[in-house]
């Protein structure tokens, strides 16, 4: 019983880059910026309560001597979870912070991925407890490293495009929110990455 806490917590935890990803989705398809303030408070209160979850986990490592894994792996799939929910929120705040006042396409394929990423991060950590759900859990971390390739792509690419705005001013804005969305990619990878040098070593 021991055990099955902190596999619990590690659900609960990626639950929370599932409601972010949505909430971003919301953000960017139901633009309009008179609502920020709000959006902000919203994600913000997310942001908190996966923290809040991150911390309960690390302190329990603190206290239990019975445990599923290394005390150090169980603390870093923690920390790499609750970093995915920071960097959405690091997202939607952009839209805030550099005064975005309209959405250009080039930014949803960046949305899809970040959604898809946490919807099989969310599929890992409710699954990790079950030997027998090893495949499905491969998969997943093979999903995520390719909607990061394919983020790296779209970075580059969208990049390009958005010299056609022909307005420095939004040229630079989005070029640094852009700049964020990859990132927030690149930390839905680390992950899977985690999540696989776990596997690796204890397979």
């Amino acid at each position: 019983m021991a055990n099955k806490i902190f596999y619990e917590m590690l659900s609960e935890l990626s639950k929370y880059t599932v409601r972010a990803s949505d909430m971003l989705r919301r953000t960017f398809y139901e633009f309009n910026y008179d609502d920020m303030r709000f959006i902000m408070m919203e994600i913000h209160e997310i942001e908190n309560e996966a923290d809040a979850i991150n911390h309960n986990l690390q302190k329990a490592l603190e206290k239990q001597y019975i445990i599923p894994m290394r005390r150090e792996d169980i603390a870093l799939l923690g920390q790499t979870t609750d970093a995915v929910v920071d960097s959405i929120e690091d997202v939607i705040r952009s839209f805030y912070m550099y005064d975005i006042k309209k959405t250009i396409p080039q930014v949803e394929g960046f949305i899809d991925i970040i959604e898809n990423s946490c919807k099989e991060i969310f599929n890992i950590m409710s699954n990790m407890k079950n030997p027998k759900s090893f495949k499905s859990l491969e998969k997943s971390i093979e999903l995520i490293r390719s909607y990061e390739d394919q983020a790296d792509g779209l970075y580059i690419r969208a990049n390009k495009e958005l010299f056609d705005l022909n307005n420095p001013d939004e040229l630079i804005k989005w070029e640094e929110l852009i700049f964020r969305l990859e990132k927030c990619c690149d930390t839905c990878k680390n992950v899977a990455d985690t999540v696989n040098n776990i596997f690796l070593r204890y397979n």
